[in-house]
C-alpha cells in the first residue's frame, strides 16, 4: 500500500479601497481639501485605586481613534517611561506623541497628560497650590498650517463640598492661560472638571473665555450630557476658544452623526463594531468613573508648501513561521507628516494596528491570509501590495497502524484532509474526511478497501 501526501496551497484575494478611519486627511465630498479633521477627547478612565489605564479604558481610546486624548490620572504600570510608551504605543500606535506632567519631588500622585497624532512644539505644567496632588498641564501642538494649537488637562477638586476651591483653580488657570499663551490662540482647555451642578463658579469662570456650546450627549434619544459612573452629573469637558468655534463640526461614527459632540458610553452606544475592539461593559467596570467626551473640529488648512502623498517604498514582505511564533511586517513609506498607518487582514481592518510595524504574537492557522496597510497623511493615501503569512507546515510521515488506521503527527488547530484513490495514473483523489485536533498524534480509521489495491494520501490548506 502506498501512502503519499501534498500540501495544496490557498490563495485568498485582498479587496483594496476601503475608507480609512481616524486618520488625518483630506475631508471628502463637497468638502475642501484645504480642511482637515481634528477628533479631541478628554479622558479619566480609571479602575479603581491603582488608577491604571487598563484593558477597558485602553479599548475606549483605541476605538474612538482620536487625533488628540486630555488624559487625567494619568498613571500605568509602574510609571516608567517605558510604560507610558508602551501603553501609548499599544492603543494609538507608534506615531502618537505623550507628555505627562512630573516634578522633581513626584507628589504629582494623580497626574495630568496630553497623547497628540502631531508633535508638540512646547510643553509644561503650572502646579496648582490648592492641590499639590496635581497641577495643570499642557501643551503647545504642531498642527498642520500656520496655526499651532494649545491644549490644557484639567483635573479640578472633587466631591460635592469643594465647588468653592474648584472656582478657585478655574479663576487660577485662567489667568495663566491669559498670561502665558499668545492672544486670540488656539485654546482647548479638557478634561475632568468634577463639576456637580451646572451653575458652579468655575464652570462661569470658564465661559468668560471658553465655550461650552454645544453640550455633548451619549446615543440615547434625547441624548443624556453626565458623564460620571452613575449618569447623574457632568464632570467631564472639552472647552475650545472662542477663536475655535467656527471649526466645531459634527461628531461622525460609521452608524451615527452627534451635531453636539458625544458623551461616549458603551452600554448605550450601538453599534460596537463602529468602536472595534469596545466591548458593552467597557464604561462601567468596576471602578470606572468617567465617560470619554469627544468633540470634532474642521480645521483650516494653508500650508505654506504642497503636502506630498505618501509612497510606499518598502513594501511588507511574505512571512513563513513556524505554528506558535510571531511574524511581524514592516512597511516604509515616505511623505508629508504625519504619516497615519492601518494594517488589513483579508480585507478587514486590524484594531489597533496602526503603526508602520504590525506584529503578529503566536501565530496560528486561523492567521494565515494575506496582509496589507493603508498609509495615510493630509494630501491623500495608499495601499500596499497584500503581503502573505503562511504556517511553516512540516510534512507528516504517514504510517499504517492496524487495524487499517492511518496515523501521522498533526499540528493544533489544523485541518488535514484524507483522501483515497484507487490507481496512481488513473481517477481523482476522493475525500474521505477531515480531522482537526490538537498537536500530536493523530489517527484516522480507513474504510474497507474497494480495490485489490488502494493509496491514501493527506492534504491540508
Amino acid at each position: 500500500m502506498w501512502l503519499k501526501f501534498k500540501s495544496l496551497r490557498r490563495v485568498v484575494a485582498v479587496v483594496g479601497g476601503c475608507a480609512l478611519l481616524g486618520l488625518p486627511g483630506p475631508l471628502a465630498g463637497d468638502e475642501s481639501p484645504a480642511y482637515f479633521p481634528l477628533r479631541v477627547v478628554a479622558a479619566n478612565l480609571t479602575s479603581g485605586t491603582r488608577q491604571q489605564y487598563e484593558t477597558a479604558g485602553l479599548n475606549i481610546l483605541r476605538g474612538l481613534q482620536p487625533d488628540i486624548v486630555a488624559l487625567q490620572e494619568f498613571n500605568y504600570s509602574n510609571n516608567t517611561p517605558a510604560n507610558f510608551r508602551q501603553m501609548v504605543d499599544a492603543t494609538w500606535g507608534t506615531n502618537f506623541y505623550y507628555f505627562r506632567e512630573s516634578s522633581a519631588t513626584e507628589h504629582y500622585t494623580i497626574p495630568n497628560g496630553i497623547i497628540s497624532r502631531y508633535p508638540f512644539l512646547q510643553t509644561g505644567t503650572w502646579d496648582d497650590p490648592l492641590i499639590p496632588d496635581r497641577g495643570f498641564a499642557w501643551a503647545r501642538i504642531d498642527l498642520p498650517g500656520t496655526n499651532d494649537l494649545f491644549v490644557v488637562s484639567v483635573h479640578l477638586k472633587a466631591n460635592n463640598q469643594s465647588a468653592g476651591t474648584r472656582a478657585s483653580q478655574a479663576l487660577q488657570l485662567k489667568n495663566l492661560i491669559q498670561a502665558s499663551f499668545p492672544a486670540h490662540a488656539w485654546i482647548i482647555v479638557a478634561g475632568d472638571l468634577n463639576i456637580h451642578a451646572p451653575g458652579e463658579a468655575a464652570l462661569a469662570t470658564f465661559k468668560t473665555f471658553l465655550s461650552d456650546s454645544p453640550i455633548p450627549t451619549d446615543a440615547r434619544t434625547g441624548g443624556d450630557p453626565d458623564t460620571n459612573a452613575g449618569r447623574t452629573a457632568r464632570y467631564d469637558y472639552v472647552l475650545p476658544s472662542f477663536s475655535l468655534t467656527n471649526t466645531l463640526t459634527d461628531v461622525v461614527l460609521p452608524s451615527h452623526r452627534f451635531p453636539n459632540g458625544l458623551v461616549f458610553d458603551s452600554a448605550v452606544y450601538h453599534p460596537l463594531s463602529d468602536v472595534a475592539p469596545v466591548t458593552p461593559g467597557d464604561s462601567h467596570v468596576s471602578g470606572m468613573q468617567h465617560m470619554a467626551v469627544v468633540k470634532d473640529f474642521r480645521i483650516p488648512y494653508a500650508p505654506a508648501h504642497p503636502a506630498t502623498p505618501p509612497v510606499i517604498v518598502g513594501q511588507p514582505e511574505d512571512l513563513t513561521v513556524p505554528q506558535a511564533a510571531t511574524a511581524q511586517f514592516h512597511v516604509i513609506a515616505t511623505g508629508t507628516a504625519p504619516l497615519g498607518y492601518q494594517w488589513w487582514f483579508n480585507g478587514l481592518p486590524l484594531a489597533g494596528a496602526t503603526a508602520s510595524r504590525f506584529t503578529r504574537d503566536n501565530v496560528q492557522p486561523v492567521h494565515q491570509g494575506h496582509y496589507s496597510v493603508v498609509v495615510n497623511n493630509l494630501a491623500g493615501s495608499t495601499t500596499s501590495a497584500p503581503a502573505a503569512l503562511r504556517l511553516l507546515v512540516p510534512q507528516p510521515v504517514l504510517t499504517l497502524s492496524a487495524p487499517n488506521h492511518l496515523t501521522w503527527h498533526g499540528l493544533s488547530n489544523f485541518t488535514y484532509t484524507v483522501e483515497s484513490r484507487a490507481s496512481l495514473t488513473d481517477g481523482d483523489w476522493q475525500p474521505l474526511g477531515n480531522i482537526t485536533s490538537p498537536a500530536g498524534l493523530l489517527s484516522y480509521p480507513l474504510p474497507e478497501p474497494s480495490a485489490p489495491q488502494q493509496f491514501f494520501r493527506v492534504v491540508w490548506p
